[in-house]
């Protein structure tokens, strides 16, 4: 029996999709990334198939997939897709402008290495507001906690890391001294203008290097 926090799109007597939350992977985070992930169990009945498996989705998500059959309702036309990071799940709904709704997709029952199935069936616009209310009810569970923070940015390289001949070491002169520092400021800068990206000569404005995106979550 659908508990009121399943997602059901289509009919749960004949073809369907549904998605049943179990919890949150890692309820002691509350951070983007981690905090979003959401253990789910999906069911499919299309045509002559049917199927059960496991699945990690994302708060956000949902959020994207409701404001899309939001629009749906409100033209008929157009597109909702719900897609999962980890390529699980990954459905659209598209209307005709005359009330019929094509629900296309294809599921994998094990992230990466798992077998894939495409389906298909049709709705009408009548299903439409049932599931807007249940994406509703399933944010309201599961609400996205946090918005996307820039990743900090890496730490500036040492000075130590370039520095030029030290007359405190003996040998040198003051001469020395100076043609260390003047050495030292242009290695800086060269590097930090190999790192950004760039292939220019050096120049005395230092690039920004480029932020890390966000790796896949370890399992």
């Amino acid at each position: 029996m659908p508990t009121s926090v399943d997602i059901i799109i289509g009919n749960p007597e004949t073809q369907h999709l549904a998605i049943r939350p179990l919890g949150r992977a890692h309820p002691g985070l509350f951070d983007f990334w981690d905090g979003h992930w959401i253990d789910c169990q999906v069911s499919i009945s299309a045509g002559g198939f049917q199927g059960r498996f496991r699945a990690d989705l994302r708060s956000e998500e949902f959020q994207g997939f409701l404001a899309g059959v939001e629009a749906l309702g409100n033209t008929l036309e157009g597109s909702a897709r719900l897609t999962s990071m980890e390529g699980q799940i990954d459905i659209s709904l598209t209307g005709d402008g005359k009330g019929r709704i094509q629900v296309a997709g294809e599921a994998v029952d094990e992230a990466g290495i798992g077998n894939h199935l495409p389906f298909q069936f049709e709705l009408d616009q009548t299903f439409l507001p049932e599931i807007s209310r249940s994406l509703e009810s399933f944010l309201v569970a599961f609400p996205v906690l946090a918005r996307r923070n820039r990743r900090s940015l890496p730490p500036p390289i040492s000075d130590g890391a370039h520095r030029g001949p030290d007359s405190s070491r003996g040998g040198g002169s003051p001469g020395d001294s100076e043609k260390g520092t003047a050495m030292s400021s242009k290695t800086f800068r060269t590097t930090i203008v190999r790192e950004g990206g760039c292939a220019s000569s050096p120049s005395p404005s230092i690039q920004k290097p480029f932020s890390a995106k966000p790796g896949r979550r370890a399992r």
